[in-house]
């Protein structure tokens, strides 16, 4: 695709401290088997100092799908969690990250089939050298 259309939006833009960023986080792909519901908990950080509340999204179903029924998706468990994330006020460091933390259950374990454990997670920059807030998927 160029960058005409759909592209086009995801080019970094001058950023506006004041109001802030918002992250819309739509669904998780290739979950295990085992993992019938997930949740993420989010925070924000500057280096490795925590500078926000850790926010826990709502808890969602873990739906199993096979590249058969989808095959442009990889086969696993999704959850679709539809949740935007509003981030007001925030500072255009480029030493500032978002770390998310992938919340699961594990249906082979049955003591605590239904508790939410761990199970992963990811650091994303939000910031570019040039103070604009780096946007995409």
């Amino acid at each position: 695709m160029t960058a005409s259309g759909m592209e086009k939006n995801l080019l970094p833009s001058p950023y506006d401290p004041s109001a802030g960023f918002s992250v819309f986080w739509d669904f998780i792909l290739g979950l295990s088997s085992t993992h019938t519901k997930c949740r993420l908990a989010v925070g924000i950080y500057n280096g490795t100092d925590l500078i926000s509340d850790v926010k826990v999204l709502p808890t969602t179903s873990v739906t199993q799908l096979t590249t058969q029924q989808h095959p442009s998706v990889p086969a696993g468990g999704v959850a679709v969690l539809g949740a935007t994330h509003p981030f007001p006020k925030c500072a255009p460091l480029p030493t500032l990250s978002v770390v998310v933390e992938l919340q699961a259950n594990n249906t082979t374990d049955p003591e605590d089939s239904g508790k939410l454990f761990s199970r992963g997670w990811a650091k994303m920059n939000l910031f570019d050298a040039s103070d604009r807030l780096i946007s995409g998927r």
